[in-house]
């Protein structure tokens, strides 16, 4: 990682408090909405059983909604947690980001927002085996969406942090970013 000016680091904090409002609000939806339909009377009408299709009953789709909710509750508390540590403690997250791997502060900060997204990701999987047992194809799909999502995560959030804090501090995109290079770069048109 470059040499960060402090306007640059900035940014990129900025963007992790964005990221934890975000899941704030998002698992405040969730868990609001799932937490309803948890204490509802959930009617299935009789669906003629076919023996070569697996389907979750009714009373499983009770039982994963609260699953979702508890996911819900938890991203909640990981991203409050977060978003208050990265408040109260801003200027030694913005030190920790300045090094080539984020330190202390701001490596708290980002296992916490990869924890908050794979949080909502795992709300969203109880959710599509919720919806197995109204609708068997799609619970099944979005089931399998967000199996490939949180792989998807688990892979790619190291890249994925890598690749925006250079895409914030490109030198084309960002003045006050300052890349260290080892020969002058001349500017201007003079011979």
């Amino acid at each position: 990682m470059p040499n960060l000016s402090i306007a640059s680091v900035s940014h990129i904090v900025q963007l992790w408090q964005s990221l934890f409002q975000a899941t704030i609000a998002m698992s405040t939806f969730g868990g609001s909405i799932t937490f309803q339909v948890i204490f509802q009377q959930v009617d299935g009408q009789p669906v003629e059983e076919d023996p070569h299709v697996f389907r979750f009953d009714y009373k499983d789709s009770r039982s994963f909604l609260a699953g979702s909710w508890a996911a819900f509750l938890i991203v909640l508390a990981i991203s409050c947690i977060a978003a208050i540590a990265l408040t109260i403690r801003r200027q030694e997250t913005v030190e920790g980001f300045k090094h080539t791997f984020p330190r202390r502060w701001a490596l708290f900060i980002v296992v916490a927002g990869w924890l908050a997204v794979e949080g909502l990701i795992v709300a969203f999987f109880f959710s599509s085996l919720a919806v197995t047992a109204y609708s068997n194809k799609t619970g099944w799909a979005t089931a399998g969406f967000t199996v490939l999502c949180a792989i998807g995560t688990l892979v790619f959030w190291p890249a994925l942090v890598s690749y925006v804090i250079q895409i914030l501090c490109a030198p084309s995109l960002r003045r006050d970013c300052f890349l260290t290079s080892r020969s002058p770069v001349k500017r201007g048109g003079g011979r």
